[in-house]
């Protein structure tokens, strides 16, 4: 059975760059369209490790420091299904190997990923 992806949805918002929700068993992303292509792209990619985790965060009143970690991890879950996805393994071994130096710039050029993002995946591949 395929789950339906979330609707994507541009509107102006000023609280995060972009909003996983559920409404009547339907899931949405709103993403801010003031965002450029590049950050549209990570921000929806990131909302959409949030949908593969099954994951919504209590982010307006954590009330405990427990309740604050486990938004950290569901974060941190979402950051790296975005940055797994966005760069695969296999096209980052193929670029590698075809560079002498890498950096967060170039990479995230490459990918066309902001740097945080090529940030997050060279760490999450030691680099």
């Amino acid at each position: 059975m395929n789950t339906p992806r979330p609707e994507i949805i541009e509107a102006e918002i000023d609280s995060a760059q972009a909003i996983y929700g559920v409404k009547e068993g339907r899931t949405f992303i709103i993403v801010d369209r003031k965002l450029s292509s590049v950050e549209k792209r990570c921000a929806i990619a990131h909302e959409l490790g949030h949908d593969e985790h099954a994951s919504l965060l209590n982010e307006l009143d954590p009330r405990s420091e427990s309740e604050r970690m486990v938004n950290r991890r569901v974060e941190y879950r979402a950051d790296k299904w975005a940055a797994l996805n966005l760069i695969p393994q296999a096209e980052l071994e193929e670029y590698l190997s075809k560079q002498e130096t890498v950096n967060a710039y170039d990479l995230a050029e490459h990918f066309e990923v902001t740097e945080e993002v090529a940030e997050f995946r060279m760490r999450l591949s030691r680099l």
